[in-house]
C-alpha cells in the first residue's frame, strides 16, 4: 500500500476505503502487477494555472493485496484504496473494461471524493474458458470534463483454493494430472475463532507443506502423480480440504 506525499501547494486528499479481501461465491467451475496509477488526461484546456499540457490531479487506485489471482472456481472481491491528488472533480464515475472471459464490476461505480465512501470493491469472475495468464483490465474514472485513464494486471490460474474465514473455498476440487494448485490468504473480518493464520499441510507426508501464509500470501503443488491428497491446516485442524487427481 503506497503512501502519498505532499508535493508543494498541492491539497493530498486519502479516501481508505477497506482492506478486507473476500469471496462471495462459488464460480462456474507468475505474478501480476496489482496496483492501478490513473493518471490525469485532461481534454480541452486547463482552468487552472497549469499550461493545458499539464495533469491538474491525478486519482491513484491500489488493491490492497499485492497480487491479484483469479480463477473460474470463485468469485473473488477485492477491497481498493483510492487517493485523490491535486485537483480533481468532487464526483467521479468508475467503470472497467476486461477482456472477453473475465467480468470486472466495481460497487460503487460513483464515489464522491470529498466524503469517505462505504467501500469500492472490485468483484471479478473469470470463465471457464479463460486460458492461464495475465490480463490488463482499463480502468477509468471520469468526471467534470476529464478522464482519467490506466490498466491493472489480473492472474487468471486454472485452479484456485483461498482460505476465508476458517475455510478452505472450495474445498474439495478435481483436477487433471501435472496441474498446479495455488492457495491464497484471502481473510476477511477476523474473529475468536479465526486469528488469521493459515497453512496447508497434507495428510501425505512426502508432499511439502506450506509456510505459514500471511495476508494475500499464496503457495502452489502441482501434482505429477494420480490420487487422492487431503489436506488441512494446523491453525485449525478442522478447516479441511482435498485434492483429487486424476490420470
Amino acid at each position: 500500500m503506497s503512501v502519498p506525499t505532499i508535493v508543494a501547494v498541492v491539497l493530498v486528499v486519502v479516501i481508505v476505503v477497506g482492506a478486507a479481501y473476500y469471496i462471495v461465491g462459488q464460480g462456474s467451475g507468475g505474478q501480476s502487477t496489482s496496483a492501478s496509477v490513473i493518471s490525469a488526461a485532461l481534454s480541452g484546456a486547463s482552468t487552472s494555472t497549469l499550461s493545458s499540457n499539464s495533469p491538474s490531479g491525478r486519482v491513484i487506485v491500489v488493491f490492497v493485496a499485492p497480487d491479484v489471482l483469479v480463477s473460474s472456481d470463485v468469485v473473488a472481491n477485492y477491497t481498493m484504496m483510492v487517493t485523490t491528488l491535486g485537483s480533481v472533480p468532487r464526483t467521479l464515475n468508475l467503470a472497467a473494461a476486461a477482456p472477453p472471459g473475465i467480468t470486472v464490476t466495481l460497487d460503487p461505480s460513483q464515489f464522491t471524493t470529498g466524503g469517505t465512501p462505504p467501500g469500492l470493491v472490485a468483484s471479478i469472475q473469470v470463465d471457464a474458458s479463460a486460458s492461464p495468464g495475465v490480463y490488463n483490465v482499463n480502468l477509468t474514472a471520469s468526471g467534470g470534463g476529464q478522464t482519467y485513464s490506466s490498466t491493472l494486471g489480473l492472474q487468471v490460474v486454472s485452479f484456485l483454493v483461498v482460505t476465508v474465514g476458517a475455510q478452505f473455498i472450495p474445498s474439495n476440487m478435481t483436477v487433471p494430472v501435472n496441474s498446479t494448485v495455488y492457495w491464497m490468504r484471502l481473510n476477511g473480518a477476523l474473529s475468536n475463532y479465526d486469528n488469521g493464520e493459515h497453512n496447508v499441510v497434507f495428510l501425505n507426508d512426502s508432499l511439502p507443506s506450506s509456510q505459514p501464509l500471511q495476508q494475500w500470501e499464496s503457495y502452489s503443488y502441482q501434482f505429477t502423480a494420480a490420487g487422492d491428497y487431503p489436506y488441512y491446516c494446523t491453525f485449525h485442524p478442522f478447516q479441511k480440504g482435498e485434492v483429487i487427481v486424476t490420470p
